[in-house]
């Protein structure tokens, strides 16, 4: 509910069949948007759900004049991976215990314009 009532963030839901099957957070500062969270029920993924809702994400993104788009991953999440560079974005760093002391995290971002 707090993100769905801060100004600086969108929230888009994707429903089928009655119940939630994908949704996405995306927050804004300045010219930078973070893409919070990206999920997809498990038994709805493999249908472009995912797909549409960062092409919907990314597009609020250069609407809210964002230059980049930063997310997170698990390291060893090769599928979130995988997607994300399907969809141009590029591994900047490996964040060392970002989702606890043994569990590393890759930074990912996509540019979306080039400045000048």
């Amino acid at each position: 509910m707090h993100a769905i009532r801060d100004p600086d963030t969108n929230v888009v839901l994707v429903e089928a069949q009655g119940t939630v099957a994908g949704f996405g957070i995306m927050s804004y500062r300045d010219e930078e948007a973070h893409l919070l969270l990206l999920a997809v029920r498990p038994e709805c993924r493999r249908q472009g759900i995912a797909s549409a809702i960062l092409a919907w994400l990314e597009q609020a993104a250069r609407a809210a004049g964002a230059v980049r788009i930063r997310v997170e991953a698990r390291w060893h999440n090769d599928a979130a991976r995988s997607f994300y560079s399907e969809h141009g974005y590029h591994e900047r760093a490996i964040g060392k215990g970002m989702y606890g002391a043994a569990v590393d995290g890759v930074l990912l971002e996509k540019w979306l314009r080039v400045e000048g």
